[in-house]
């Protein structure tokens, strides 16, 4: 099947990091983080990134879904897990949250003053916003982070900042809102120990006896760069 755009398509991480890996190769590095041709591309592995790490905390599917209509959010993140009903059967019930991703480079703004910056903006309180550290290897104050953030008025659910190190297959992701701990993985591990995730998916319904539906192998083209 052959789908012109993202909407209503949910993928497994390795889905959307693969396609950034696969832009990288035909235009460099160094273009494919700069042009804005590849936005949904880049916020897509960010957020893909994200969710693996996320997984590291126990063995729960995530889904992903980049947003390309509207301005916010950059893209969806999904789970599914099961419940107890009021009559006593189990349900399965879809949980969704929106994510809303910027990236810091130490040449520009603080990224305490990035985040009090974002938190200016009138986001609705059920966001995550997910800060990514282009420099890889660098090292943060995670506790004088959160010490200068207090007496902002934050918007969001919760912080997560998410670091790469020196090699770009280690990670941090550090929440530091609300509470404060960090979850380190290697990102090549954690692609392997996703691979049995089915590629894409689409939900079946809403609320309770929800599922994620097999939609086998689907093309999505890859955006071009422009002359």
């Amino acid at each position: 099947m052959i789908k012109k755009d993202y909407k209503n398509l949910w993928m497994s991480p390795n889905v959307v990091i693969s396609r950034l890996d696969d832009l990288i190769k035909k235009y460099g590095l160094k273009t494919v983080i700069r042009k804005n041709e590849f936005r949904h591309e880049r916020e897509g592995w960010i957020g893909g990134v994200f969710l693996l790490g996320l997984r590291e905390l126990g063995e729960i599917t995530y889904w992903l879904e980049i947003e390309t209509e509207d301005s916010t959010p950059d893209v969806y993140g999904s789970f599914l897990d099961v419940i107890e009903t009021n009559t006593g059967k189990k349900g399965v019930r879809e949980n969704f949250f929106s994510i809303e991703i910027v990236e810091w480079e130490e040449h520009g703004p603080s990224i305490v003053d990035l985040i009090k910056n974002k938190c200016k903006k009138h986001y609705p309180n059920n966001y995550f916003l997910l800060v990514y550290v282009r420099r890889g290897g660098k090292v943060l104050d995670y506790e004088k982070i959160v010490e200068e953030l207090k007496g902002a008025k934050i918007p969001f659910a919760q912080i997560w900042i998410l670091v790469p190190s020196s090699n770009d297959h280690d990670y941090h992701l550090t929440k530091i809102y609300k509470g404060l701990f960090q979850i380190a993985f290697n990102l090549n591990d954690a692609i392997k120990k996703n691979e049995k995730q089915i590629k894409f998916a689409t939900n079946m319904g809403k609320g309770l006896a929800t599922e994620m539906e097999n939609l086998g192998e689907i093309s999505v083209p890859l955006p071009e760069l422009e002359e």
